[in-house]
């Protein structure tokens, strides 16, 4: 297993990011690589479940384990073609914006190429208009 940490600042305001990821139906708008969201709930919500549809032919299952909608953060659990990813997401306030941090644990295989995927998606998290 490997460990990687990303995180990006961008001029959005915190609540406008962390409603970017709240509603799951907007992932689509700012994760170019995720091409649909089948999700239980439309909303991040403890025990959510669903399937995440990206670049043909990946399509991954999906569980929400926890949301701090307070603290901004949130946990899933992804499942896909037998790997296990966890991964941690939280939204800042700093100076200039927000900074979004996300954090993924799966075998280095998965890991360290999915860095540069999620340093794009969460540039677009945080742009004013992502």
């Amino acid at each position: 297993m490997a460990t990687v940490t990303v995180s990006v600042e961008g001029p959005a305001a915190p609540a406008q990011v962390w409603e970017r990821y709240a509603d799951i139906g907007r992932w689509t708008s700012w994760a170019p690589h995720i091409r649909a969201v089948e999700p239980s709930a439309p909303r991040l919500a403890p025990g959510v479940r669903g399937v995440v549809r990206s670049v043909p032919p990946v399509s991954a299952r999906f569980v929400v384990d926890t949301v701090q909608e307070p603290e901004r953060r949130w946990t899933w659990t992804v499942r896909a073609y037998g790997a296990t990813l966890h991964l941690e997401h939280r939204v800042e306030e700093v100076p200039a914006g927000t900074r979004a941090t996300v954090v993924v644990r799966a075998p280095a295989v998965l890991a360290y190429p999915y860095r540069p995927v999620m340093a794009y998606a969460l540039g677009r998290l945080v742009a004013p208009n992502g």
